[in-house]
């Protein structure tokens, strides 16, 4: 699945996933992840409505493993 390898770095830098794990709707897939007293979402929209990380994006922010 794609969403997980957007979020599975995060989750390899010490970001723990939100309890109810991912959420969708409408087309839509979305996650909240904590670290340190902050929150990250990530979410995954139709295309034609938003653009989201690519795998360039990705590897620049989280590094490759």
């Amino acid at each position: 699945m794609m969403f997980e390898k957007v979020i599975q770095p995060a989750k390899n830098h010490g970001w723990k996933e939100q309890i109810c794990s991912v959420t969708g709707m409408c087309g839509s897939l979305g996650t909240d992840l904590y670290k340190g007293g902050k929150v990250l979402t990530v979410s995954i929209l139709e295309e034609w409505q938003v653009t989201y990380p690519d795998e360039d994006e990705i590897r620049e922010l989280f590094g490759e493993k």
